[in-house]
């Protein structure tokens, strides 16, 4: 495996290889630029937090930090990450294992009550040239023992889209075993997380572009708004885990 980190952004997951399945980063950054539709006119990282209060500005953790490099008996190194912003504070940790093709996300949200927002512990963004977008599927437990396979093809998916101003998100993923799957017929990205720790949603973005292009983005919601959310002023610490694997 091979990882490239943005400092100046948060840490954020630059590119990502699985160099056991591909010679291509399957996951990463894709710059302000990428795609020529206005509607993709933004930087789109990966391995990063959002949270959206209404009326206010995006609140993430892409600025700029000093990551601390932790080695453990050539075993695993680990990198961690801590931010501040807006009376919220982000700490984040990397597990590289040497040994092992995968990575391991450790996150930690400290939010000073329950407050009306949308908070997205968790995006990650395919690169789109690494994947063949006729055989594109997804793959998902939704309570059942067996895994349901979705293929993407052309359609259009935007399961975190609002279903009006007053409930955030129409649809989500039920991940009920902890697992996503995305890949084409040759190659796979299997992300696992905690539901111990936090039983979040998964969601999915997919739109095609130009040139035979898309856009296909994993985020994961650990909170959203309807007309029921109630507030709260006791301070939560929100704890995250996530596993990422190529598979053949």
């Amino acid at each position: 495996m091979k990882l490239s980190l943005n400092k100046i952004k948060g840490l954020s997951i630059d590119k990502l290889w699985f160099k056991n399945i591909c010679k291509e980063p399957l996951v990463g950054t894709l710059p302000h630029g990428y795609y020529d539709e206005i509607s993709l006119g933004a930087d789109f990282y990966s391995g990063h937090t959002t949270i959206e209060r209404p009326g206010e500005h995006k609140i993430t953790d892409l600025m700029k930090s000093g990551p601390e490099k932790v080695s453990s008996d050539g075993v695993v190194i680990i990198i961690r990450n801590s931010i501040s912003d807006r009376n919220i504070q982000f700490n984040k940790e990397y597990r590289i294992y040497l040994e092992e093709p995968f990575l391991e996300i450790v996150s930690t949200i400290r939010v000073p009550g329950r407050e009306l927002a949308i908070i997205h512990p968790m995006n990650i963004t395919f690169i789109p040239t690494s994947f063949n977008r006729e055989t594109l599927f997804y793959a998902v437990h939704n309570g059942g023992k067996e895994i349901e396979r979705f293929e993407i093809r052309n359609n259009i998916i935007g399961h975190g889209r609002s279903l009006s101003p007053l409930i955030s998100a129409k649809y989500g993923l039920g991940a009920t075993e902890g697992m996503v799957m995305i890949g084409d017929k040759e190659k796979q990205v299997c992300i696992w997380h905690d539901n111990a720790k936090a039983a979040l949603i998964p969601t999915i973005q997919y739109q095609l572009s130009e040139n035979n292009q898309y856009f296909l983005r994993l985020q994961y919601s650990a909170q959203e708004l309807d007309d029921t959310f109630v507030r709260n002023r006791q301070e939560r610490v929100m704890e995250f885990y996530w596993k990422l694997r190529g598979l053949l």
